[in-house]
């Protein structure tokens, strides 16, 4: 089977070794069996002539005795295989080998009785022993038929040596071509048998080994989603921000990440307060499906790293540093990324930059749609930090929302094709109701965008992400950090010490070793 898969070879390898096995013992007993059968008819005979009930005719005596002396031979030919197989662990090779050898000692007894025979009585049988043996072979044991063509091959050959010595016994000397031919094609009917159960047989192994790979690859795939998807927060429905997110990956599990952590910011010089900051990556590694998947899971964890390490990175050295990584270790394997990185304070001040990602949307209270910019190249373009990338900053009030999404939102078709583009998702957020809760707009949002394609929206032409986030009407600081407290830049403490940072004169704030949301854990 060459068109197997190499990780199915060994699986049809052992199966194929225990058929054989078990064919085999089934074919050295049905032999043993005819075996005993004409021990049974020569003794009745010996037994019937010994009591005077048969006349003790030599040559009616030579002409029963021949066959079932060939059959005795045959028999103990048998015997030897068989306890060869017993004393040994043996595969199809060694059934083959067995096979062959058994096949033609038992022509060639065959051939010799035969020629022997004529030398007392006028008999005909000829090729009769050699063609019933083979074919009974081909009956049950899992042969192919190019296997079965050697054993076929060397019983014609003992065969031609027997028509040499005796022509009359084999029929050459009337016939000489005929009866060659005829001989020859007798082993067809083997061979054809051969042939269409090898065939049956690998198409079922096939089908078997097919559905076994699909339900393995399933459960395997729904483990792999379950550790891809606790990579996500959850959403956050209290404290000062308020984010929601929906993902719809094209294979059950894609390339898109979103990585949120909240980190206490402490009052400083400059008379600012105290503050909640929500950092915010949203990241598109080219492709999708596993291998998708399996670089996401590796910025996930250098994401990780950089906040844990340096939390007073601003948005722009962030994407720079991410970028740096991704030069060194995906850009040679011809992996890319786009990615946004988001600073969302309490206070509305929102700084970002991007690396060739899709600009994120700002809808406004009034209505209007403001675009947030990527403002470097993609992630592993280059080693070297883009020195023009510098972070840019806005405000985010109270009732205006900052959407996030990748790109497969942009390119989702429509049944004839066309692509909704990304002006034609900035239409559609004039079609999100005002007032719209973040926790709301991806399911209202992910809507909008499946009635632009009429049919099969749950089968998206590539993964999709959107993340909606918005400021609470009542804000309250909170200061549960998952990494370093900083100020302005400046770490002043420690998330898993409960350190308190002096806000002013006459009050401090203390830090939590714990974020104010949780990640997501399946059970």
């Amino acid at each position: 089977m060459a068109r197997l898969p190499a990780e199915f070879r060994y699986e049809y390898q052992s199966e194929l070794d225990q058929l054989s096995r078990r064919r085999f013992y089934v074919w050295a007993v049905c032999g043993l069996v005819f075996w005993v059968a004409a021990l049974c008819l020569l003794a009745g005979r010996l037994v019937a002539a010994a009591l005077n009930i048969l006349p003790l005719d030599i040559l009616a005596h030579l002409e029963t005795g021949m066959p079932a002396l060939k059959a005795v031979l045959s028999g103990v030919v048998l015997m030897a295989g068989l306890a060869y197989a017993r004393r040994r662990t043996i595969g199809h090779q060694q059934v083959l080998q067995i096979t062959f050898w058994t096949l033609v000692t038992v022509a060639a007894i065959s051939a010799t009785v035969d020629v022997t025979r004529r030398w007392f009585v006028e008999t005909n049988i000829g090729f009769l022993a050699m063609w019933s043996s083979h074919l009974f072979a081909c009956l049950i044991l899992p042969l192919s038929a190019r296997q079965a063509v050697r054993p076929a091959l060397a019983m014609l050959l003992l065969w031609m040596v027997a028509s040499v010595i005796n022509p009359a016994e084999t029929g050459l000397v009337a016939f000489p071509s005929g009866a060659l031919i005829f001989n020859a094609l007798t082993f067809v009917p083997g061979l054809i048998v051969c042939a269409i159960r090898t065939s049956a047989f690998g198409r079922q192994f096939e089908k078997r080994m097919l559905e076994h790979s699909y339900s393995m690859f399933s459960h395997e795939l729904f483990d792999a989603r379950r550790i891809h998807e606790a990579l996500f927060p959850d959403p956050i429905e209290d404290g000062s921000f308020r984010m929601g997110f929906k993902q719809r990956p094209r294979a059950g599990i894609g390339g898109d990440l979103l990585h949120a952590c909240l980190q206490p910011v402490a009052a400083n010089d400059d008379g600012q307060p105290a503050r909640d900051r929500l950092h915010l990556v949203v990241l598109d590694v080219g492709g999708d499906g596993i291998a998708a998947a399996l670089t996401v899971n590796r910025y996930f964890g250098e994401i990780e790293r950089l906040y844990a390490e340096h939390p007073d990175l601003n948005p722009a050295e962030f994407i720079n540093r991410l970028n740096r990584y991704s030069a060194l270790t995906m850009a040679p394997i011809g992996v890319y990324a786009v990615a946004m990185c988001i600073h969302l304070d309490t206070d509305g001040t929102m700084r970002w930059s991007g690396a060739g990602h899709a600009p994120a949307l700002i809808r406004r209270a009034d209505g209007t749609v403001e675009e947030v910019p990527s403002t470097t190249w993609p992630l592993g373009a280059s080693k070297e930090a883009d020195p023009e990338n510098q972070s840019r900053s806005t405000t985010l009030q109270a009732g205006e929302t900052l959407l996030m999404y990748t790109d497969g939102a942009c390119d989702y078709p429509d049944a004839d094709g066309s692509r909704l583009g990304y002006h034609g998702l900035r239409k559609l957020i004039s079609r999100v109701p005002m007032g719209q809760a973040a926790l709301r707009w991806p399911d209202t949002f992910l809507g909008l965008i499946d009635q632009h394609r009429e049919t099969y929206p749950e089968n998206p032409h590539e993964d999709i992400l959107i993340v909606a986030v918005e400021l609470a009407a009542e804000r309250s600081l909170k200061t549960p950090g998952r990494y370093d407290t900083v100020t302005d830049g400046l770490a002043i403490g420690s998330g898993d010490d409960r350190t308190p940072v002096t806000v002013s004169d006459t009050e401090s704030v203390a830090v939590e070793p714990r974020t104010s949301f949780e990640r997501k854990e399946e059970p």
